[in-house]
Order: structure tokens, then sequence, then C-alpha cells
């Protein structure tokens, strides 16, 4: 779910899926999760203070395949993605490009030619910015990076639960957060104009949404030079100033 960064809503959502799989005849039904960047969540630290993410991407194991921006989360340039499927073949079958002689590959060749696993013919070299990030931090540093942000964006919501100018959503339930903050205007004129009065003061950049018909502006945090208590203060002078 694109503006919380979240899948499924619960149990109910998860049992749902399940009966539809078993009602599907093997192969009939083709899985695909579009992991955006709330797929990080599954490489969060396996404590108390992460459970409710790591649950809430509870599901991508009946994925037959998967996509998710690394552009966000990773901090690599835009264009920077991935795709997972349990099919190789059939990938290689739809995209194969063939068709001339001076494109063909060799079958014994252990590098897969990137030819027949997309549609494009040439493209930049994407990957190497998302492998030099992970080769650099490791599994560790990734999880210290996604932990990072996402308690910058639990203290955001906390903070906005403090100012009696803003209404948090969709729940004010801190612990619920990702790295996703929706908030709106009590005050349905100040809300109207709210998200270019907080971008107009150049000291941090928001973008608007809308949650049950009514707008809302929402924060993402992403980056790896985040400073917790200092981004959040600097958050919170920006929203006590447009909301005198």
């Amino acid at each position: 779910e694109v503006n919380t960064g979240r899948y499924f809503g619960g149990e109910e959502e998860m049992e749902g899926l399940k009966a539809c799989l078993e009602e599907c005849a093997p192969g009939a039904a083709w899985i695909h999760v579009d992991g955006a960047f709330g797929i990080f969540a599954r490489s969060l630290p396996e404590t108390e203070e992460f459970a409710s993410l790591r649950a809430s991407s509870e599901g991508l194991q009946y994925a037959d395949s998967i996509t998710a921006d690394c552009h966000k989360a990773l901090n690599v340039p835009y264009a920077s993605a991935f795709l997972l499927t349990r099919s190789p073949t059939d990938l290689s079958n739809v995209c194969n490009n063939g068709a001339a002689a001076y494109l063909k590959t060799s079958a014994t060749d252990p590098i897969p030619s990137p030819l027949n696993h997309g549609l494009e013919n040439s493209r930049r070299f994407s990957a190497l910015p998302i492998y030099a990030v992970l080769h650099a931090h490791g599994r560790e540093g990734m999880a210290l990076l996604f932990a990072t942000q996402v308690r910058l964006a639990r203290a955001v919501a906390r903070m906005i639960g403090e100012l009696e100018a803003y209404e948090l959503l969709p729940t004010a339930e801190v612990g619920e957060v990702g790295t996703i903050v929706l908030f709106r205007a009590r005050n349905e004129e100040l809300n109207e104009g709210l998200l270019g009065r907080i971008n107009d003061q150049n000291r941090i950049f928001l973008s608007g949404t809308s949650w049950e018909g009514r707008g809302a502006v929402r924060v993402a945090v992403s980056g790896w030079e985040i400073d917790v208590e200092k981004d959040t203060r600097v958050i919170r002078e920006v929203l006590e100033k447009v909301a005198e």
C-alpha cells in the first residue's frame, strides 16, 4: 500500500490470500508483489522494536515475483531497482532477444545476458551502485541503516502527535510507523495550502497525498546521513512556524 509502505492490513487479509491461492490450480495464478521500499522491513533487526514492521511484510513467501525500488532506502540513484522471480526461464522466454545473429549468446555462458532478462537492449549499469552499497555495509550495516530511518520516522510521528495543530494519520500508534509519516492540519484552511507552506521554508521537502478524500502531507524518510534528534528538531521548527 503506497501511502503507508505496508502490505496486507492484517491476519484477515492474509487468510484471504491463502484461500485464494488454495482455490487456484497449480500454475493458474501468478502473485506479484510491488515491494516499493516497504520490502526492506524484512531486513530490520529481529527485535521487539521492529516486530510490527517485520510482520507487515508477511506474505512475501507466496510471491512468484517481487520488484522493489532501491533509490530511497539504499540511497542510490533513480532507476535503481531489482526483480526477483521464481521462474527465470519464463522471464528469459518472454524477453529473449535472439533474432539477430550478433545478439546470440552461448548456452554455456555462466553469466546470463541482460539482453534476455529485460525489455531494454541497452541500459546503464544501474546494478553497480546497489552492489556497492550492499557490499560496503553488509547485512548488519543495512539493518542499522533501515533501523535509523524507521527511528527518525517514528520520532517525527511522535512529535506531530504532540502538536495541537496537526493530526497524525492513519493511526496514532507510533509503533506501527515505518519510514512513511502521514499527517494533515486540523484547520481545513491551513491544510489546503499546507504542503506549499512547508516547502516554502526551504528547510525540508515533503510531498502531498490524499487520505480518505482529504489532502495530507507525506514524510518519506531515506538517506544515510540521518541524525534522529537534529532532524526531528528541524522538522518541528518548520511545522510550528507554518502553524503560527
